[in-house]
């Protein structure tokens, strides 16, 4: 809900830069209204989940890496629109989904508040661009390539997140498959499914 750069906590000020994370917010202000009244509340902001999708009819081929994995078995190429130096903690979906049912449990210790659901795990777009040009060359014994378009952003714009009170939770996390293997995972969906004349779904990175 605000820049990505720096530390982060719970209890940082929002600070919405796009329309996008203001939705975000004005969803979080209408739970709280709620909380007035008497409802018990738990607000969870997820960081950069990502997992392979249940069909490839799922319209989620914008989300990295699922948009590299979409990519690259298209075209035989990744393209990157910026740097990709930018990092950004990535979560796995199993583990949100462990967070969510533990949270539909009980709440305790964290009622009418909001927790940062983030893994500690950060990777740069770059990174995650190779990982996955290698795992589809392993796969495919294809060759792959990664085309960079632009020097910007010249920092890594990482950002730390605060793991204080998420760490309560933590058996939720680490149980489940790796970048790597929801990759793998993905890039196997795809070529199964794939067919030339679906329309093209340029990575926005």
């Amino acid at each position: 809900l605000g820049p990505v750069e720096g530390e982060l906590s719970e209890v940082t000020p929002p600070c919405p830069q796009n329309d996008y994370a203001m939705t975000h917010l004005f969803a979080e202000e209408y739970v709280k209204m709620y909380q007035q009244c008497g409802l018990e509340t738990l607000i969870l902001r997820p960081t950069n989940i990502y997992g392979c999708p249940i069909r490839q009819d799922i319209d989620r081929w914008s989300l990295v890496p699922s948009c590299f994995c979409d990519e690259i078995v298209r075209q035989g190429q990744i393209y990157l629109l910026s740097s990709g130096k930018q990092k950004r903690d990535f979560i796995n979906l199993w583990d949100l989904i462990r967070v969510i049912t533990r949270a539909t449990q009980s709440f305790a210790p964290f009622n009418n508040s909001v927790l940062h659901v983030s893994s500690g795990h950060s990777f740069s777009i770059l990174e995650i661009a190779w990982l996955v040009k290698a795992e589809y060359e392993y796969l495919y014994d294809e060759i792959g390539k990664v085309m960079v378009a632009s020097e910007q952003p010249i920092a890594t714009n990482e950002f730390i997140i605060d793991r204080t009170l998420i760490s309560h939770w933590q058996d939720c996390f680490g149980l489940s498959t790796t970048l790597t293997d929801e990759i793998s995972k993905t890039l196997k969906l795809l070529k199964v499914g794939y067919n030339k004349k679906s329309p093209d779904r340029r990575s926005k990175c």
